[in-house]
Formats: C-alpha cells, structure tokens, sequence
C-alpha cells in the first residue's frame, strides 16, 4: 500500500486526506487536526524541522510528501527532501517564489506576455507614498512577500487607504513580506481559481472554481482566506479553459523552465474574466482554500497517481475525470474573523449530515476531550448535488446541523453562480 506524509493542519489538507484515504492510500499528517487525524495515523512527530520529517520519511518508507502550506514550500522543503530520493508533491524553493514573491511573478508574466494588471513597485515607505499621490481610486495594494493570504488591499476610499497603510507601515504586521510593495491597476471583472497539475513542461487542469473572499454576503467586508467555493466554476467553459492553458499556463510554465526554475506541482490561477478577456490576479505554488474541498470532492481520477506522475515527469497526455455533479463549501467561521477573535469556543457535531456532505475541519482541536475551535476559520461543510442550485440547498441544509458557539458565515455562497 502506497503511503503519504501530508504537512498542514487546515480544511485544504483535510480535503487532501479524505481523498487519498478513498483512494486506499495510508495518510500520515502532521501536525493535522482532529477531523484529518480521522483519515490519517499519527506521525509523532514533535516539529516541522525539516531533518525530523526526513528521518520519519525513511524509516516508514514513504512513497510522497504533499505540501499543503506555503511556508514549507518557502523555506525549501522540496530541495531538502528530494536530496534524499524522496518524492516531494510541490515546487522547489525558487519556483516557489511565483507565490512568495509577487515582483518576480509579475517579471515571469510580463516575460512571456501574459496579461496581469500594471503593477510600479514601492522598495520604502516614502516611495510608496509618491506612487500612491499618483493613484486615482480603485487600485490594489499587495505585499510582495507570503501573507497568509492577508497582505493584499482593494483601495476605493481613503478609509480603505488608510487600513492598508497602517497595516503595512504603521503596525509592520507583514514584517520582511512587505520589504516590497506593489500598486497595481485595479482589474475589473469575475474571479476564479484554476488549479493546475503540472511536471514542469505538460499540465493537467482540474475543475474550474470560484471562491468567495469577503467575510460578508453580497462580497461585503474585509478580505479573508476564504468564506466558501464552488465548482465547476459556471463562468469557463472547455473552450475557454484551452485557450487559458493556451496563453496563460503554458506561457509561463515555458518561461518558469527557461528561468531554469521548472515548476512542479500544483500551480493555482487566481484569474479575473472581463468578457473575452482573462488576465492573472495571481499565483499560488500549492492547492487553495476552500476550493480545494469542493474540487476533490468531485474528483474521479487518483490524485494520488496524478501527483506521483507531476513529480516523476510524466504527465503527458494524461487527463483528470470529475462526476457531472456540482460542489459547494460554505466556511464557519469565528466571529471577529478576519480580525481579532476568540479560541476555545464548543464546537457540536452530534447531529448527521448527509451521504452527500462533509465536513472538513480547519482550526479545530480537542480539549479535554471536547471539540473545540481554534482558529479563525473553523471548519466547512462542502455538499454535491446534481445542479448548482440543488447542491447550494443541500450545504445550507446541512449546516443547520453544526452547533458552534460564537460563530458566523455566509447564506450566499454560489447563488451568484446560479444567476
């Protein structure tokens, strides 16, 4: 039997582990969290550090390490693994830097002449207050560096400006990430996420996803890391998703290998549709969340196999099969998210749910023997059904079912999907 070290602890990896379980394939996690801890074994292992996941690898014989956050990708833990003959689902240090370092993903872009928004680069805070003297509302303020999905700003009011000042310069609460800070055109237009598998030279899309951002319903309120998705995104079609793996995905996979940075793994496409247009938000070097529970959740291919073959350079002419059902995942979240919030708040699960939902935990933990949460993002349901609107009823029915003290989330989640 096939086994797998998974690295996170979110609703991504759980996600990651209740397919691969499915798959018959022996999931360890670390450092998990109660609801993954139910599809996988236990690593004992005390730390990320690098050598003492290398060691746990050798000695059970593992046959993949998948990446869920990117702080591992960042810090090189593909480098340091492959070093030793093991298999390390996602992008080495520097391919990495598509994600962590946003200046070299706009050059990458620019290079192979794919659209993105303009973007003029602040290396101070005096430069960054010249360029934004320049700026007329809306425009995009984004730390170059990793953020945990939080260094980037919409602008359309000086309110919005100030926020976006103070966190960056005032409180410094991006620290090295904001050493480089971008302004950039504001892009108008429909976002979607597109996950891509690739070896470094072919790729292999998955389904189209959209996710929803703002805390709030009618997309209100602060950017989080995410308060729900659904997929097959309505938005692309087959014949849009060729023409973005034409002029997008390939382009910069090509410039990526000629940069000598091959890229290997799962590439995420944060892309904006304007009409015939489709231009780059960004990129991520690893799976996104929450698209990921509903992406897999229809997933009818081994992930596994696909991953094994990204790594091992043979993913030509391979194609990934999904059911012809709908997903969607709705985000509990703390109250006070994405700002400050409280921990430690009961969590209940004793009612069911469904054959056709799931529930993937986030930031839970187990105290004294009780569930409780323990992050901003609590868990999610994620619900399929054979139309959009049958599976958006179907998850809302279904989070009904989950008591969580203190806790809040969005009533809209795809419904603009079924408009």
């Amino acid at each position: 039997m096939n086994k797998v070290l998974l690295l996170g602890q979110g609703g991504r990896e759980h996600a990651i582990a209740y397919k691969l379980k499915k798959e018959g394939i022996d999931v360890y996690c670390y450092p998990g969290n109660p609801g993954i801890m139910n599809e996988a074994k236990e690593t004992y292992l005390k730390s990320s550090d690098f050598n003492e996941i290398k060691d746990f690898c050798l000695s059970k014989y593992i046959d993949l390490v998948v990446v869920g956050p990117e702080q591992y990708l960042n810090d090189g833990i593909a480098d340091y693994l492959n070093q030793y003959n093991i298999d390390v689902f996602g992008p080495s240090k520097n391919a990495a830097r598509i994600e962590t370092d946003k200046s070299y993903a706009k050059r990458i872009m620019e290079n192979n002449n794919v659209k993105t928004a303009k973007a003029v680069f602040a290396e101070n805070e005096q430069m960054f207050k010249d360029i934004i003297k320049t700026r007329k509302y809306p425009y995009v303020i984004k730390v170059s560096g990793l953020a945990a999905g939080k260094g980037a700003y919409v602008i359309t009011n000086s309110n919005e400006y100030e926020k976006a000042y103070n966190d960056i310069y005032a409180e410094n609460k991006f620290k090295q990430a904001a050493n480089r800070v971008i302004i950039e055109d504001f892009l108008e237009g429909e976002e979607s996420s597109l996950f891509v598998i690739t070896d470094g030279k072919n790729a292999v899309p998955l389904l189209p996803a959209q996710d929803y951002k703002r805390a709030y319903n009618e997309d209100k309120g602060p950017n989080t890391g995410g308060m729900g998705a659904y997929a097959p995104f309505t938005g692309i079609n087959e014949n849009k998703l060729g023409i973005i793996m034409e002029t997008i995905i390939f382009p910069v996979l090509r410039g990526m290998e000629k940069d000598e940075n091959p890229f290997k793994g799962l590439l995420y496409a944060g892309l904006m549709l304007d009409g015939d247009k489709t231009s780059i938000v960004e990129f991520n070097a690893r799976f996104g969340d929450p698209e990921t529970q509903s992406v897999l959740f229809l997933m009818e291919s081994s992930i596994y196999d696909i991953m094994k073959k990204s790594v091992n350079g043979n993913l030509k002419d391979l194609c990934c099969k999904f059911n012809n059902e709908y997903a969607v995942t709705v985000i509990i979240a703390a109250n006070g998210y994405p700002s400050s919030y409280n921990k430690g708040m009961n969590i209940s699960l004793d009612n069911k749910i469904d054959e056709k939902s799931y529930i993937f935990h986030a930031g839970t933990k187990m105290e004294n023997n009780k569930l409780v949460s323990n992050g901003g993002r609590i868990l999610s349901i994620t619900s399929k059904d054979n139309t959009l609107e049958q599976a958006v009823n179907r998850v809302y029915n279904n989070i009904k079912q989950v008591n969580i003290e203190n806790a809040f989330y969005r009533n809209d989640i795809a419904k603009k999907g079924i408009k």
